[in-house]
């Protein structure tokens, strides 16, 4: 599991950087994505886990752009 996080973190930042609207909200996404990972983690399927976790990264970082502004996780 910390192999799976510490080889991908570069692309998962850059994922959430690509689609948040500052690097703040990107760096957020990035640890919703971790934690969202950290409680799904047995339930995952490791052929598809990354793929997995880059959807979760996109989702997370297009969740700030929707959220009001004190509203955000």
């Amino acid at each position: 599991m910390a192999a799976v996080l510490e080889r991908h973190e570069p692309l998962l930042l850059r994922i959430a950087g690509k689609y948040s609207l500052c690097a703040d909200d990107a760096q957020d996404a990035y640890q919703r994505t971790l934690e969202i990972y950290l409680r799904r983690v047995q339930s995952l399927d490791p052929a598809t886990e990354v793929g997995w976790l880059k959807v979760v990264a996109k989702h997370e970082a297009f969740a700030h752009w929707h959220a009001p502004q004190g509203d955000r996780r």
